[in-house]
């Protein structure tokens, strides 16, 4: 949960130092609480009065997030699907004995205050996956499907045993693809697809739309009829798209043991494109830059929270002594690197994708042979050369186009204390 606290704000924004807080602190205790933290702040010469209002503003759109329920009426089981879709959510949670929740840009929402009895719960996994699916959970102790068109919605529902009933999680897609436009795909990365050739490296954290992303990359990638394409996926979330392309989609533990298996197999038949849902494991990432490094075009996932954290992670996944090698190799087959998170709009009725893209040219290919990750940032940062961009520089286009609120930009923001100088200006100029 988020906190809340003015003090806690001021930290996390860097614009004061801990011991010129921890100073005003002492000056309210002295003088019994009579004047706000604030108050005293702005008079010690801290924080500026127009930094105070702004970081108010964030304190109070927290309190507004941490009071949002969304009463749900209706005592069918199908209300918590359509409360889910009004919202946008990517995620409904539903449990005997706890509210219903949805994940909504990132962020647990409630649907409901009142905990949910178990005949609520067991009549929507019914409803949603099958009169026998009860019986299953007896066994099995945990079941998973996948579904697609209903009410317009696909994605993958499991239900499971826990210490207090039974409880279900659902991931949510419109079944419709958002092309790259409407996703905010750069054009970079379409080009890398174009190539045909290389790695590009998908990245991002739980619910930040990598699921979504694939699928519209995905749709670019099947409009060349010339092409073979190997999907190698663990949840089959995303829908195949319509084209030319031959696509072959495989579920790993299902149509192959696990990605490494799945590869190893892949390199044998020789296709044109591979997407990789999750290339974590050693060896499956090794497999994966040797189908990268023999002239194939594949995307693979990598779960990190910047450009920056991927590579380094990347690299970690081998032996010390032989990090130098892989280096000189992830700068010889990288295309570009791409990050996505899901943010909402200024009226939280819909989500928007940022995104950061650290693009190679021979620039970013010699600081990743050398280890200057610091020159990496760099390079992604400046405006005059065509790099990339960082994650913060893409939330304040979206807020410049007046769909992501200030509050938003700067609970999305990295670098908090620059968003708060960067937008510096009368108060009602604010989105």
């Amino acid at each position: 949960m988020e906190d809340t606290r003015l003090g806690s704000i001021l930290l996390e924004s860097k614009v004061i130092r801990e011991e010129d807080l921890q100073h005003c602190l002492e000056i309210q205790e002295l003088i019994g609480a009579s004047r706000p933290l604030g108050q005293i702040l702005v008079e010690e010469g801290a924080i500026s009065s127009q930094t105070l209002q702004e970081l108010l503003d964030i304190q109070e759109a927290r309190r507004r997030r941490q009071r949002v329920a969304t009463p749900i009426e209706a005592k069918d089981s199908h209300r918590f699907l359509t409360a889910a879709m009004d919202l946008g959510a990517s995620e409904l949670h539903l449990s005997e004995g706890r509210p219903a929740l949805v994940r909504v840009a990132g962020h647990l929402r409630s649907l409901s205050k009142e905990a949910l009895e178990g005949p609520e719960v067991w009549q929507f996994v019914r409803d949603h996956m099958g009169f026998e699916v009860l019986e299953e959970l007896a066994d099995q102790l945990s079941v998973t499907k996948v579904f697609q068109g209903e009410m317009g919605l696909r994605g993958r529902i499991t239900a499971f045993r826990h210490f207090e009933g039974v409880g279900v999680s659902m991931r949510l897609h419109p079944v419709e693809v958002r092309t790259p436009q409407e996703s905010g795909i750069d054009q970079a990365v379409l080009n890398a697809i174009r190539s045909g050739k290389g790695l590009i490296l998908l990245t991002g954290e739980h619910g930040s739309g990598i699921s979504e992303t694939i699928a519209s990359l995905l749709s670019q990638v099947v409009r060349d009829p010339s092409r073979y394409v190997l999907v190698l996926d663990e949840d089959h979330e995303c829908a195949v798209p319509e084209g030319e392309a031959i696509v072959c989609m495989r579920k790993v533990g299902v149509h192959t043991k696990d990605y490494t298996s799945g590869l190893k197999a892949a390199l044998r038949e020789d296709p044109d494109v591979i997407f990789v849902g999750d290339a974590s494991e050693p060896e499956a990432f090794d497999l994966t830059l040797h189908a990268a490094e023999s002239g194939r075009l594949v995307v693979a996932v990598l779960h990190a929270s910047s450009a920056l954290d991927v590579l380094v992670r990347s690299i970690s996944l081998y032996p010390k002594y032989d990090q130098k090698r892989v280096q000189a190799l992830l700068a010889s087959v990288l295309q570009c690197v791409l990050v996505v998170k899901l943010v909402p709009d200024s009226g939280g009725e819909e989500v928007h994708m940022a995104t950061e893209l650290l693009r190679f040219d021979e620039n970013v290919r010699e600081a990743l042979r050398v280890g200057a990750f610091p020159q990496l940032d760099l390079l992604m940062r400046l405006d005059d050369i065509d790099n990339g961009h960082t994650m913060d520089s893409s939330l304040a286009m979206l807020h410049e186009r007046g769909v992501l609120s200030f509050q938003d930009l700067y609970e999305n923001a990295e670098d908090k204390s620059n968003v708060l100088q960067s937008l510096r200006g009368p108060q009602g100029s604010r989105k």
